[in-house]
């Protein structure tokens, strides 16, 4: 029978009794457990006079658990009442599973540079046996740089339906566009489930936390005639190239009389903070 459902038995005698026939009947643990799986409460079983059978039923249990099909045993006893001699003295029964094969899937996360990303990775319905799925992590526009890349077994207890995986990811001190990078679930390691075609990979959003580095242009002296070399600074690094137009402001000093007043162009490199810019 399908859990959920009452098993029915019949109690069948080879030939009619002038009296009513009383049979114990008791349910019992196999795979399936009493109480839990189906229930196990004693009961009589009466053959009225001059008949040959009578039925009798055991109440199973329904829940959201993908097991195994289960099996449970029923003994017989005589001598309620009238006499009888019981072949076999015990029959089976069989409870067949109705829940379907948990999906494994993950979902995304979304972490400040530095931090640990936590992805969550579910099962769509709870399973009776020990789940395991191989993940592993995987670069985008964030490397190895940016977060370790751990791969790892991501185990279900009996029961359980959610668990995390774990990304450690670094800081750098450089500004930068938010970055990415995604976590993959393999295959199962052990139980019996399967892998989502939809939502196998989760995707981790790295968010920058440096501030957008600002321009600082130093003074600059010397003797008429010579050179100038003024410094230009950013306040902090950057992960992408700079490029500063600079151009100069007639002050007590007047262009083109007092010095060249054209612009520059003054180019910042990945990760520098400092150039010199010539008038």
């Amino acid at each position: 029978m399908t859990e959920g459902d009452a098993a029915t038995f019949e109690v069948v005698l080879s030939h009619a009794s002038h009296e009513d026939i009383v049979v114990a009947a008791a349910a019992g643990s196999g795979t399936a457990t009493a109480g839990t799986d189906f229930d196990a409460s004693p009961q009589n079983v009466t053959i009225p006079a001059g008949t040959l059978s009578a039925a009798f039923t055991i109440q199973t249990t329904q829940d959201a658990v993908y097991e195994p099909d289960e099996d449970f045993s029923v003994s017989f006893s005589g001598g309620v009442t009238g006499e009888v001699n019981l072949v076999p003295g015990s029959v089976s029964g069989t409870i067949v599973n109705d829940d379907s094969i948990p999906v494994l899937s993950i979902g995304d996360a979304t972490i400040l540079e530095g931090g640990i990303a936590v992805f969550t990775v579910s099962l769509s319905g709870a399973s009776s046996e020990e789940i395991a799925v191989n993940v592993s992590t995987l670069p985008g526009t964030a490397g190895v740089d940016d977060l370790d890349l751990p791969v790892g077994l991501v185990v279900f207890a009996p029961g359980e339906t959610s668990r995390t995986f774990e990304v450690q990811t670094l800081a750098d001190g450089l500004d930068e566009p938010d970055e990415d990078f995604s976590v993959h679930l393999d295959s199962v390691g052990a139980g019996t489930a399967s892998i989502s075609g939809v939502a196998d990979t989760g995707v981790g959003t790295i968010l920058d936390n440096n501030a957008t580095p600002s321009v600082i242009v130093h003074d600059a002296d010397g003797d008429e005639g010579t050179v100038l070399s003024f410094v230009v600074e950013l306040s902090g690094a950057s992960s992408q190239n700079t490029t500063l137009t600079l151009g100069t402001i007639d002050g007590t000093a007047v262009s083109p009389d007092d010095f060249f007043g054209n612009n520059r162009v003054c180019d910042h490199s990945r990760r520098s903070d400092s150039r010199n810019s010539d008038i």
